[in-house]
């Protein structure tokens, strides 16, 4: 999930991070915190 500005370059976020949307609290789940690297894959 990309909002608009972070998705064009003008928000927040580089284009290296994203958002993630779920039905549990990832942080929690994957005992992560701020500053973590989390590698995610995507299927074809």
């Amino acid at each position: 999930m990309r909002i608009d500005p972070n998705a064009d370059g003008t928000g927040d976020h580089p284009k290296t991070i994203i958002d993630a949307a779920a039905q549990v609290r990832l942080r929690d789940a994957l005992n992560v915190s701020d500053g973590d690297i989390v590698t995610t894959k995507v299927p074809d």
